[in-house]
């Protein structure tokens, strides 16, 4: 079932608002919150629980795309909008779900919010600097990441450089096939864990615009999919950074990115604009994680270096 008032709370908050509003809901539940802030804004909260009843902890961003002229929100026909422009799904239904897990199952697993996921990751960064990370996963033998900031439906991603079959074979048992994606907050976690990830669609679509939507059915479907999920006990894998191989440039340049014919068209406004990168995906051709392009999945360096040898 879905909590109305749970769910306009979480999408009608500002975002530093948000955040109270997790540190006293989770704390009524008997977690202890733990937070970092950087110049007045909250960077994350790391929400423990008294014992961990799972091995998965679970994550979410609180930020959103600048909502500029308000939200109304708006339900029709299972699919929730704003009236005013960006509803900003991504990533508030995640946040919902991993609030609502708490309000309607018995699970209480480590949770992460983080902030500024929309503009380089800068929450989950501090996060990952803070020397108590490891301790918190320690104590509650977390073995995996599980993010809920994947747009359409049914879908797992991972940023790593190679997911486990282990993995692969745990979320196709609840219902998810793989996607490819560009970036999310448990792509820095697992670089500095080595602890697997996994991101799920959470139900939004057309994130970042106007006409963004969130398919109620669709989050509640990976809701209950993730309670499931939360009673397992995920394999023990590790992620390691494989060695790097020499880069072919002329290969690419001649292949890979021939396969492209409006990559110029399509490349938007160089490094001044934050919003047309994603800063810590993963480049098709150096690997690399900055300044990915969101559709082309290659980096800026890589382009123009390729551009050059092409010329």
């Amino acid at each position: 079932m879905i909590d109305w008032t749970l769910l306009n709370d979480v999408f009608l908050c500002e975002t530093e608002e948000l955040f109270t509003y997790i540190r006293q809901f989770t704390e009524q539940l008997g977690y202890t919150v733990h937070g970092g802030t950087s110049k007045g804004d909250t960077l994350y909260l790391a929400c423990i629980p008294q014992q961990a009843t799972t091995k998965t902890a679970l994550v979410a961003h609180c930020d959103t795309i600048v909502r500029k002229d308000g939200v109304e929100l708006f339900f029709e026909g299972g699919i929730l909008r704003n009236r005013k422009g960006v509803l900003g799904a991504d990533d508030r239904a995640g946040v919902y779900g991993l609030l609502h897990t708490l309000a309607f199952t018995n699970h209480r697993p480590v949770l992460f919010f983080t902030n500024f996921e929309e503009s380089g990751g800068t929450g989950v960064k501090a996060l990952c600097d803070d020397k108590r990370l490891h301790d918190w996963l320690i104590d509650a033998d977390v073995r995996l990441f599980v993010e809920l900031d994947r747009a359409n439906n049914n879908d797992y991603v991972y940023y790593s450089w190679e997911l486990p079959d282990e993995l692969h074979a745990f979320a196709r048992g609840y219902g998810f096939r793989e996607a490819v994606g560009s970036y999310s907050d448990v792509a820095d976690l697992t670089e500095a864990t080595s602890l697997p990830h996994l991101n799920l669609s959470i139900g939004y679509l057309n994130q970042h615009g106007k006409n963004e939507l969130l398919s109620v059915p669709d989050m509640m479907r990976t809701i209950s999919a993730l309670d499931m999920m939360l009673y397992a006990e995920p394999p023990q894998v590790y992620i390691e950074e494989p060695e790097e191989e020499p880069i072919d440039w002329t290969y690419y340049a001649s292949r890979e990115i021939e396969e492209y014919d409006d990559w110029d068209l399509a490349l938007p406004p160089r490094r001044e604009s934050s919003l047309a990168y994603n800063t810590r995906g993963s480049c098709f051709i150096c690997h690399g994680r900055h300044m990915l392009h969101d559709t082309l999945l290659v980096c800026q360096d890589c382009y123009d270096y390729s551009m050059q040898v092409r010329r």
